[in-house]
């Protein structure tokens, strides 16, 4: 059986699954799996499946098509299913290594500065913290590495989710100075409903049934908290049993289905900032102070404790980019 080279996925990402194109590639890998999705799948919300070719070191990603294209919500789980994401493994308990030619001449054996040398006519776009990242044109290139960077574990390369469309945004105009002034605010005071216009927080919180959370993720990306006043360390005086503003968090694009959050972020953060830049991001913010972090091989975390605020951040360590950022009032008991 002929054996596949990873450049011949590359022009394939987008193909449907059950095109002749990706059945070849089926037969190349030897594997009688293909993708599917249930009617389960659907009432879950599981977009995607994968195949894992375990003998070949390859696995390939599949996803709803109308869903990855943010089409017409009503459209998703309908598909067909496309070709969004290949990855060509190292060897790994039970996986043996990829023995094809990856692309961009990468080989097993590079160190990441070889792969970066590699991959120089990129490098602008290049995103780093335990992996690297690139941006490769149409598609997104991520290399995971050995502990000690010395040479390669994983070559990924994807598509990029469409963005959803900008018609239905629905967004208030509010700086990050603005939001800091509203902690605090009663969930019905008039200050809070001018200032979150075109959002109305008790319909949401009564349509979602949840007392305390209103979810805007769909319309602009953010989700407010509210807490009971006596629980939150506040600058201004609250009634103890009223529930008030103690939280927002913001999204990037498609991240839980959301709407990007167009307006500032906090600290001068950007959605596109890798960890390295977050990091060094806050080192400049004056009394923050980094308090817990972690990483594991999808995500990370950071929270810091600054003055009068908690500021956790979510991020990729695929795409090495921020996903959630999320602002709490301290509660008491907390540093």
């Amino acid at each position: 059986m002929t054996s596949m080279n990873a450049s011949e996925l590359l022009p394939l990402l987008g193909h449907a699954a059950d095109s002749p194109e990706i059945e070849a590639i089926f037969e190349k890998l030897e594997t009688l799996r293909r993708p599917q999705m249930d009617d389960e799948d659907i009432e879950e919300r599981k977009w995607y499946d994968w195949v894992l070719v375990k003998r070949k070191g390859v696995e390939l990603g599949f996803v709803d098509q109308p869903y990855f294209h943010a089409e017409p919500e009503d459209d998703w789980g309908n598909g067909p299913l496309i070709l969004c994401q290949a990855y060509f493994y190292n060897t790994r308990d039970g996986i043996a290594a990829y023995s094809g030619a990856l692309p961009f001449g990468l080989d097993f054996s590079d160190s990441s500065g070889a792969a970066r040398s590699k991959l120089q006519a990129f490098e602008s776009t290049r995103r780093s913290h335990i992996t690297d990242w690139w941006n490769v044109g149409a598609h997104q290139l991520m290399i995971s590495y050995a502990p000690d960077f010395l040479s390669i574990d994983c070559v990924m390369v994807k598509l990029t989710a469409t963005p959803l469309s900008e018609g239905e945004r629905l967004q208030p105009a509010l700086s990050v100075k603005d939001w800091f002034s509203l902690f605090g605010e009663e969930i019905n005071s008039p200050l809070l409903t001018r200032s979150v216009d075109p959002l109305n927080i008790e319909r949401r919180m009564d349509e979602d049934d949840d007392a305390r959370t209103a979810d805007f993720t769909r319309e602009c990306g953010i989700e407010l908290y509210f807490d009971l006043g006596d629980n939150c360390k506040l600058l201004k005086k609250v009634r103890p049993k009223a529930l008030v503003l103690a939280g927002m968090k913001f999204f990037r694009a498609r991240d839980q289905d959301a709407r990007q959050w167009k307006g500032e972020l906090p600290y001068g953060l950007n959605f596109e900032d890798s960890p390295p830049q977050l990091l060094s991001k806050m080192r400049n913010v004056k009394d923050a102070r980094l308090v817990e972090y972690g990483d594991d091989k999808l995500t990370g975390y950071a929270l810091w404790h600054a003055a009068n605020v908690h500021l956790h951040v979510l991020y990729s360590n695929v795409e090495n980019q921020l996903l959630r950022i999320k602002l709490t009032v301290p509660k008491h008991g907390t540093e």
